[in-house]
């Protein structure tokens, strides 16, 4: 059975924890592993910077720019990768400083054994791939959102502000995104529908499915009837409702003309004439 192997690069000034190090990633049988070593700051970035490695060990005593400030810079650069920091023992509050920082994990170097190496490594590098997965789900949500044809949009449930808008939308209403953004439902809606607008979005919509036709406005000043789909989702952590709201103006205009039709057999045959 194949080993995976996995990169790692050691952030360290001394030589003898590069050959700790080694000497414990040895002993790890389930995973191999190839071991770089840098022993300064400005080369670390420079490493850091060409993403080439699974996971970064990097030690908190570097000499006028430490482990912390490594880790800071590292992930302004867009570093991908888990950033596992090494601290002295009583270190405590750097430790949670690491990891609000963004640190992966932190380990204390005089109780390092391979095992809890082992565990940190693995464990790092798999809340990576779960991380990355979320944000490639997340841009492809994105993707189809802003690319989707009919006009569709995202509110805050308490303050009915718009929290995101596709470009359907915006072609649509005529607002850009920015002004969309400065916006709530309520500047979307003819002021003497304003109160049912905002009864209607705020409770009326079934969880999936079509409530009926209500009238927008665009920036224009025009209006048209939209015929809405809404549903409650979580979005940045935040109550909210994605809604699609499709302009059936031209739907409307073709259903009664044809109810004339009907109505007078032959008018839009004489119209043509």
């Amino acid at each position: 059975m194949a080993v995976y192997k996995i990169r790692v690069l050691l952030v360290d000034d001394d030589e003898d924890d590069y050959i700790i190090t080694r000497d414990l990633l040895s002993e790890i049988g389930e995973m191999e592993f190839d071991l770089d070593w840098v022993g300064t700051y400005g080369t670390a970035l420079e490493v850091i910077s060409r993403g080439e490695h699974d996971v970064y060990l990097v030690d908190f005593g570097l000499g006028e720019r430490n482990g912390l400030d490594l880790l800071r810079d590292a992930l302004a650069r867009g570093c991908k990768a888990p950033i596992i920091l090494l601290t002295g023992q009583g270190d405590h509050e750097i430790d949670i400083e690491a990891m609000k920082a963004g640190a992966a994990d932190y380990l204390v170097k005089g109780q390092i054994a391979a095992p809890l190496l082992e565990r940190s490594i693995r464990y790092a590098i798999e809340r990576a791939q779960t991380l990355q997965q979320l944000r490639n789900s997340e841009d492809e949500y994105r993707r189809l959102f802003n690319s989707h044809p009919v006009p569709m949009w995202v509110y805050d449930v308490v303050t009915y502000r718009f929290l995101a808008v596709n470009d359907a939308a915006m072609r649509n209403y005529g607002y850009t995104g920015d002004e969309f953004l400065r916006m709530t439902v309520r500047d979307i809606c003819p002021p003497e529908d304003m109160q049912g607008f905002v009864d209607e979005v705020s409770f009326g919509f079934p969880e999936h499915g079509v409530t009926g036709t209500i009238r927008q406005v665009r920036k224009d000043g025009s209006i048209f009837e939209a015929e809405v789909t809404s549903r409650e989702i979580a979005f940045t952590g935040r109550r909210a409702r994605l809604v699609m709201a499709l302009d059936i103006t031209e739907r409307q205009r073709m259903e009664a003309a044809l109810r004339r039709s009907e109505e007078h057999p032959g008018s839009l045959t004489d119209k043509r004439h």
